[in-house]
Formats: structure tokens, C-alpha cells, sequence
């Protein structure tokens, strides 16, 4: 008898739970139908923007011709951009063996005028801190003898 009550109750409570699982999958389903409407809505909007572009494009270009970028053009210097700090610094190194801290900025300074000594000292302090560069003394600056391009970058 007490199987056949436990048995009644365990059917009762699945079949709340089926008929709440039915009223979930329906707001689902629900949630699914008005997404899709919601889809295709945007679908249909981006697609008469692309076209409404591209005919404001057309009409722009036969107004006024740009001429389209040669690819086989070489960058003119206005293209090209300066040569980070750390790569010029590396390259003081490799030309002097050592440099002195004034060294290094004039150096950078070729290659990039405008640029700071405050912002080659960082530079400096980082690439002792990788072990890319060595500190011989205060001031004073040298490729660290395990340092290779490539091996240990910079982050």
C-alpha cells in the first residue's frame, strides 16, 4: 500500500512538472518566433542601407574622381612611421658597444627629433629589467651578451 501512495504522489509531482516544462518550451518558443521576426527585420533594414550606400557611393564618385591607390607604389616618407624608441636604442647598442644615457637619446634623436628624454629613459629601464640590456654603471648602457632580436621580446 505504501508503494502504491509513493508511486501516486511521484506521478502527481511529474505531472506538475511536465505540465510546467509545456508552459516554459511554449514562452520559449514564443521568444524564438518574435527573435526571428526581430531578424529578419534587421536583415531587411541593413540590406536597404547597403543599397542606399553603395547608390550614394556611385553617385559621389561620378561627381569626384579619386583616383585609386597604386598598388605597386612605393610609401612615400609621409607613409612611413619612426622607428620605435626600443629599436633605436637596441641599434645605438649594436654600433657603439656601449653608450652613455645622452648617447642613446642623441642617437634617437637623429631618427626622431621631436622625441623626449623621458620617454627614452623608460625605454631603458624596461630593457635592463628584460635583461636585453646591462647597466655597466650609472648611466652607461651595452647590449646584454645573450641578447638576440627575436628572442626576447619586448612586452
Amino acid at each position: 500500500m505504501a508503494d502504491r501512495q509513493f508511486l501516486l504522489n511521484t506521478m502527481s509531482q511529474l505531472r506538475e512538472l511536465a505540465r510546467s516544462d509545456e508552459e516554459l518550451l511554449a514562452k520559449a518558443r514564443e521568444h524564438i518566433r518574435v527573435g526571428e521576426a526581430l531578424l529578419a527585420d534587421a536583415q531587411v533594414r541593413a540590406e536597404a542601407t547597403l543599397r542606399a550606400l553603395e547608390a550614394v557611393e556611385t553617385r559621389f564618385n561620378s561627381l569626384v574622381h579619386i583616383p585609386e591607390p597604386d598598388a605597386e607604389a612605393a610609401p612615400t616618407d609621409a607613409d612611413r612611421r619612426p622607428a620605435p624608441v626600443v629599436d633605436l636604442i637596441r641599434a645605438c647598442l649594436r654600433e657603439t658597444r656601449e653608450a652613455t644615457t645622452s648617447e642613446i637619446i642623441a642617437h634617437v634623436r637623429r631618427t626622431r627629433p621631436n622625441t623626449k628624454s623621458s620617454s627614452v629613459n623608460p625605454e631603458l629601464t624596461r630593457l635592463v629589467k628584460r635583461r636585453h640590456i646591462i647597466r655597466v654603471r650609472t648611466g652607461v648602457y651595452r647590449l646584454s651578451d645573450n641578447h638576440d632580436e627575436g628572442v626576447l621580446p619586448i612586452v
